[in-house]
């Protein structure tokens, strides 16, 4: 689907099969809300050429900082998206990262 469309955070079993009934036909995926302390877009061209930009998911928006990633954690990003293209056998693609702790 795409864009952030048809998107629910639930706290409960109840909020859960709302959120599912209100949702067909489409299909669902669902996965732990993680309370970030940084976003991180990889655009990736190939299966290894990989740019992190920081990106705000809450104000849809790229934010220019070179800065954002300290050396380590910019090395792990590069290298986890690297294997879910190789993984996944793409050769263009977006992943992102929440990032916490």
């Amino acid at each position: 689907m795409g864009g952030w469309k048809h998107v629910y955070k639930v706290s409960n079993k109840e909020e859960l099969l709302a959120a599912y009934r209100q949702n067909s036909p489409y299909c669902r995926t669902l996965q732990e809300f993680i309370d970030f302390t940084q976003y991180v877009r990889c655009f990736t061209f190939g299966k290894s050429d990989i740019l992190p930009v920081h990106y705000d998911p809450k104000e849809r928006k790229y934010i220019i900082d070179h800065e954002y990633l300290s050396p380590a954690l910019g090395t792990r990003i590069v290298k986890d998206a690297q294997t879910i293209n190789q993984a996944l056998g793409y050769e263009m693609n977006t992943i992102e990262f929440a990032v916490k702790d």
